[in-house]
């Protein structure tokens, strides 16, 4: 029972059950930096599907490093890693402490040599030749023998103490950033997240609002500008927690500028750290890898978002097009209830739409490859029956060959947009197109037979009546009238009857915070600094070892020449050997075994 426990602790103290365990982490690294952590499951399961959803949600894979395999690996190596310094440490510093002790390898052959000079006299000659090699020995004699050592990279077992300690301080204080009391409460049922993400916080149970001295959290706050909030939002599963804050963040500001393609370059936001009085605490402008730190907890820019952007809607409908456009104000987020029962929820509002000129169909500058299409809404349409379209809105018309046209992207399911376009008409607005539908409606109505000749005589009555300016411009009217055909054309494949037309809007930013409480923090630093000096130590202050043993005879002194390095790649065996060429030069010696 003792060889097994003895030969138990060699395997889980050794270097390879270590290694074994730090590419595990590794492993689980990669994932939990490739696949976004603590997103809403509803993400996940729309990118994966239902099968891998679920085996990825029984893995853990959506919370890596709070999963409790991921939490037992890091407690398993502290335990080897500890284990294995308390096995050590005590070797490590008896050779720093005490360089006449040697426990490393042989560096040449222990051969013997004798020299006729005699022990008093051999001693300081090979100390001298020891030193003009680098290697200045330390001498001890008594009546019959000598011994000397020299060592290079005394503290060299440091390094390994150092790399270790770090090892260990890495995985407590990432252990103590998982927040181990607040795993087990989710476990054993005391803490419950809430699904409801419409909830307001005043309404969030108790049991799902964290306490306000938690000691660790990772929270998301999206903040309208000119808002304030003391709260953030734990991703916890398919819900959230409440985590109070012990102050109020307040937006005062946020500002973003893109580079010439439409991607974003900078957004930062310029934030206020309040008491529940109103009293300015601290004021900092937040911007991407430069975070607001206050009484331990730390806020970053992490995203930016539509803050509630006011909208004045034209509804326009499609099956009485005669009828004058429905005008509807909201703010983006708000559900309505529109034309015959449908349902449409605000999704987004972008205040730019960059997109390659070509996929837009117009010139491109010289300038720049790309145009900026403008501001533009989504929206999702559904029925009670549960089908639904989303659509997405353009607030300016674009314009193609010299036309302009009234810009609508419509996806049902998962499948990509597909553009309609309508022919602007006077005022920038539609409602010459939807006059010419109702005309077309009423003439079918009355019995007369829709022919492509009725349809442009209807037309150019139309445009007297509705655009006299182009009557004069042949070529401009038949522009118009080919995009009016083609736009009713694609009519016949649009899933909804009415056509939402954004008249105004003022325009809101949110920004996107992390507030993060992470104390364990500090470790992680303070191993990174151990750990980058053991690693220095360890590779670049090797320890070498040259020993001589110096032991007299009748006829001479009998030399014995050996050494050792904490590297495979060394010059020890060189040392040494030049050492006995010295000695053979001498021609006082004869070499013995």
């Amino acid at each position: 029972m003792q060889k097994r426990m003895a030969e138990f602790v060699v395997i889980f103290t050794s270097m390879r059950f270590a290694v074994s365990l730090l590419v595990l982490l590794a492993i689980a690294s990669i994932i939990g930096t490739v696949l976004p952590q603590a997103q809403p499951y509803a993400d996940y399961a729309h990118q994966f599907g239902p099968f891998w959803f679920a085996v990825f949600k029984s893995l853990g894979f959506y919370d890596v490093y709070g999963t409790p395999w991921f939490l037992a690996i890091l407690a398993i190596l502290v335990l080897s890693t500890a284990s294995c310094l308390i096995r050590n440490i005590p070797t490590k510093i008896m050779g720093m402490v005490n360089i006449w002790r040697d426990h490393g390898r042989d560096g040449g052959k222990q051969d013997v040599y004798r020299t006729s000079l005699r022990l008093a006299d051999a001693t300081p000659v090979l100390a001298s030749w020891m030193t003009a090699a680098g290697y200045e020995p330390r001498v001890r004699t008594t009546n019959t023998s000598a011994s000397l050592v020299s060592v290079r990279g005394r503290f060299y077992g440091a390094g390994y103490i150092l790399t270790h300690v770090a090892i260990v301080i890495f995985c407590v204080g990432a252990m103590y950033n998982a927040n181990l009391p607040l795993k087990w409460k989710l476990w054993n049922g005391s803490i419950v997240p809430e699904t409801n993400f419409s909830e307001p916080v005043s309404d969030v149970p108790q049991v799902s609002t964290l306490p306000l001295d938690n000691s660790a959290y990772r929270g998301n706050v999206t903040l309208p500008a000119g808002d304030s909030t003391d709260n953030a939002f734990v991703p916890s599963g398919n819900g959230y927690l409440v985590q109070p804050l012990p102050f109020v963040i307040y937006l005062h500001k946020f500002d973003i500028t893109y580079y010439s393609n439409g991607m974003p370059k900078n957004f930062v936001s310029d934030i206020y750290i309040e008491d529940h009085r109103g009293q300015v605490l601290k004021r900092a402008v937040v911007r991407v890898n430069h975070p607001l730190s206050y009484r331990g907890v730390d806020i970053y820019q992490a995203s930016f978002s539509d803050g509630g952007t006011l909208l004045r809607l034209d509804n326009h409908s499609l099956s009485n097009p005669g009828a004058s456009p429905k005008h509807v104000t909201a703010r983006m987020g708000d559900t309505l209830t529109v034309h015959d029962g449908y349902q449409v929820k605000l999704k987004s509002f972008s205040l730019y739409n960059v997109i390659p000129a070509k996929a837009a169909g117009v010139t491109a500058s010289h300038a720049s490859p790309f145009v900026d299409l403008g501001p533009s809404m989504t929206y999702i349409a559904s029925t009670s029956s549960g089908q639904a379209a989303e659509f997405k809105t353009f607030v300016s018309p674009i314009t193609r060959s010299g036309q302009n046209y009234f810009l609508q992207g419509v996806r049902t399911k998962q499948s990509q947009f597909q553009y309609l376009l309508i022919p602007v008409g006077p005022n920038g607005g539609i409602n010459f197109f939807m006059s010419y539908l109702t005309q077309l409606k009423d003439d079918t109505a009355n019995g007369t037979k829709l022919t492509m000749a009725v349809a442009t005589t209807i037309f150019k009555k139309l445009v007297i009546t509705s655009y006299p300016s182009i009557m004069a411009n042949y070529r401009q009217q038949a522009r118009l009238f080919q995009a009016t055909m083609n736009a009713m054309t694609q009519l016949q494949a649009y899933p909804v009857p009415f056509i939402m037309t954004v008249h105004a809007y003022k325009h809101k930013w949110a920004a996107g915070l992390e507030v993060t409480k992470w104390p364990g923090t500090i470790l992680l630093y303070i191993g990174s600094v151990l750990l980058v000096f053991g690693i220095m130590m360890s590779f670049y202050m090797p320890q070498r070892r040259v020993m001589a043993k110096l032991t007299a005879a009748s006829d001479g002194t009998d030399v014995v020449i050996t050494g050792h390095s904490s590297r495979s790649v060394n010059n020890i065996p060189d040392v040494i050997q030049s050492l006995y060429e010295r000695l053979k030069t001498e021609g006082e010696g004869e070499h013995s075994e």
